[in-house]
């Protein structure tokens, strides 16, 4: 990958923690069914991103999950304990480690290093003739878990619908897509004009789908990232990023976008502190439009992490997440 190519990385990076921002500040309702389905590519693109810079081939594995794992791990661990600082219970430290639940977002670290831990597999898989097996996963798990309970009115109990919150599984066509296509394993050669009507029409899909969840099973969840068009929605948008990184008539690389996506790990993990505070402690936040509230968020969390960065260096930075 030449420089130009990990800047468009980075820019990537920058739109997926914007999107991640505003789905955390998006009010609920029918803003949920409107809004939502624009930035549900999010965590998905995150995700492509991380397949896409990966090797289905490694000499030493070992290495590879120690530095992938760690970097992942060491801040989840941290943050939890940030995040479970109010409770007065020692036990929701131990429950938030165990389930990823401190604040709703700290799921990704967990399916990430699923991802991690699974990657031999999944690069043997994709290098088999039975690689398609690979793009039933997520939808077939979504249909299992959330359709399936839905239509027969079963509420999941507590245990599984925790672990359902923290599994790859509904996640998993998205870092595998990235796998396929980072290693030239599959190609895709679709037109920009194509990729935005499939874009609009699959949009239009995930409005629909939220509106009959919002109306008729009133679910708080209608905008939510794991359902069967959100999935479509998120598949357009990482062929486009794909496109993106490799077309060399796009050099041009904005640059605020690329600085948020250099600190964006940072500001995935903080933006929820940030949020919690002004939520918490202010009484003016509560009265403004969720996409201003999310610019303020968003600028908040970005001098949050520079601020580290600057006074505690990078080896210190890296270890708690900013860098």
């Amino acid at each position: 990958m030449d420089t130009i190519q990990s800047q468009k990385v980075q820019v990537l990076r920058g739109i997926a923690i914007i999107g991640v921002v505003l789905i955390h500040t998006t009010w609920g309702g029918y803003w949920q069914v409107v809004f939502r389905p624009f930035v549900n590519y999010s965590v998905a693109l995150f995700l492509f991103i991380s397949g896409f810079l990966t090797k289905v081939t490694n000499d030493n594995w070992s290495s590879f999950y120690s530095k992938r794992v760690l970097r992942a791990l060491l801040p989840f661990l941290l943050w939890t304990l940030i995040y479970t600082l109010p409770s007065t219970n020692p036990k929701d430290y131990l429950e938030h480690i165990l389930f990823a639940n401190a604040t709703p977002h700290l799921y990704y670290l967990f399916v990430y290093i699923q991802f991690v831990l699974l990657t031999p597999l999944l690069g043997r898989l994709a290098l088999s003739k039975h690689r398609w097996i690979g793009f039933l996963i997520a939808p077939v798990s979504i249909i299992g878990y959330t359709y399936v309970n839905l239509v027969f009115g079963v509420q999941p109990n507590w245990l599984i619908s925790n672990l359902w919150a923290i599994s790859a599984l509904g996640w998993f066509g998205f870092y595998y897509l990235g796998l396929l296509l980072g290693n030239g394993l599959m190609t895709i050669n679709i037109k920009w004009q194509t990729l935005i009507l499939l874009y609009g029409l699959t949009i239009l899909l995930q409005i629909g789908e939220g509106y009959v969840w919002y109306i008729f099973y009133g679910m708080g969840t209608c905008g939510t990232q794991l359902k069967l068009t959100s999935l479509l929605t998120s598949t357009i948008a990482l062929f486009a990023a794909y496109k993106y990184i490799l077309d060399s008539k796009m050099s041009q690389t904005p640059i605020v976008l690329k600085k948020i996506g250099d600190f964006s790990f940072g500001i995935y993990l903080s933006h929820g502190l940030i949020l919690m505070l002004l939520s918490n402690h202010t009484t003016w936040y509560s009265e403004i439009h969720f996409v201003l509230s999310a610019v303020i968020i968003l600028t908040l969390s970005f001098i949050l992490v520079a601020l580290v960065r600057g006074l505690a260096g990078t080896k210190v930075s890296r270890w708690i997440g900013f860098a």
